[in-house]
């Protein structure tokens, strides 16, 4: 049995399709039907533009996809981006400015972006710069401005020394902010943000919000029930896929219905605490696994 049409994933693959083809308008396509079918900016970035821009990525690494390719993919995610970030109504305003860039030399700023529209709907005051920000610039930057919080992405290692000058650099102004890091680099090393004087690391775009919010001393607002179901059915439906089944098959081994399956999966369906046992044992993990409020993402 094939996935629902209405399934993130299945929109995820027409959406990679629609980019790899060049085809801005059926990407758009895509993106309005999935918010039609109640999906938030959120599963949007998370379980389409994200996973899009990492399979095109590859591409271009294995030789599938020229520069050229890859630049308009990159381009016509962008846009919807733009399209979706209007379309933010932030919680409320928190009263906090966070910059957001790039470390200098690093010209990959998607995921930046990303992190910069999460702080946006969480109610910041959001400085986006772009990619490869000059060190001496960004700490002149804060310097003139009433700034909380400095988010900085790393995705290339070759950027490190820019990095560890750059915190260096913004720990010394008479009213320092707090300083996050993010990206693939950055994360190789849990450890490397205290080694080089910043605050803190966040891995994914859920723990920039979390993390950011812990370092200027604002309390994480409780995690709502529609947001736990959501969690726990992009867990559900990323192991289920690691395995290789499909919601048939899943539904038989934990005696459930294909349907409730589907509801679990698309954060529609309220579970007990039985069913909840039941998908763990099937799917071969720990309780606790599925009910983490960390996405594995």
């Amino acid at each position: 049995m094939t996935e629902p049409d209405n399934s993130l994933w299945r929109l995820k693959q027409r959406y990679l399709e629609a980019v790899s083809n060049g085809e801005a308008t059926q990407a758009e396509l895509v993106v309005e039907e999935g918010a039609k079918q109640g999906f938030s900016m959120f599963d949007i970035y998370l379980s389409v533009l994200i996973p899009t821009q990492i399979d095109i990525g590859q591409a271009w690494h294995d030789g599938k996809v020229s520069v050229a390719q890859e630049h308009l993919a990159t381009e016509i995610s962008l846009e919807q981006m733009n399209r979706l970030r209007s379309q933010i109504i932030p919680r409320s305003k928190l009263g906090f400015r966070v910059v957001v860039t790039t470390v200098e030399g690093d010209p990959h700023f998607i995921g930046a972006r990303m992190v910069a529209d999460f702080f946006l709907a969480d109610g910041w005051d959001v400085d986006f710069l772009g990619a490869s920000t000059p060190g001496p610039d960004l700490v002149e930057l804060v310097r003139r401005r009433s700034v909380d919080l400095v988010a900085i992405s790393t995705t290339t290692a070759d950027c490190l020394p820019r990095l560890e000058w750059t915190v260096g650099s913004l720990a010394t102004l008479a009213n320092p902010p707090k300083i996050l890091l993010g990206g693939n680099a950055a994360g190789s090393s849990v450890n490397s943000a205290t080694d080089i004087g910043a605050d803190g690391i966040a891995l994914n775009l859920h723990d920039a919000v979390v993390e950011g919010r812990r370092l200027v001393g604002i309390a994480t607002e409780p995690v709502s029930l529609n947001e736990h179901l959501q969690s726990l059915g992009r867990k559900v439906q990323e192991i289920r896929r690691d395995l290789g089944w499909n919601q048939q098959q899943l539904a038989d081994n934990a005696d459930l219905d294909r349907t409730y399956i589907s509801a679990v999966e698309h954060g529609k369906q309220n579970l007990t605490l039985g069913a909840i046992v039941k998908l763990a044992d099937a799917l071969g993990v720990e309780l606790v696994q599925l009910l983490s409020k960390n996405d594995r993402l």
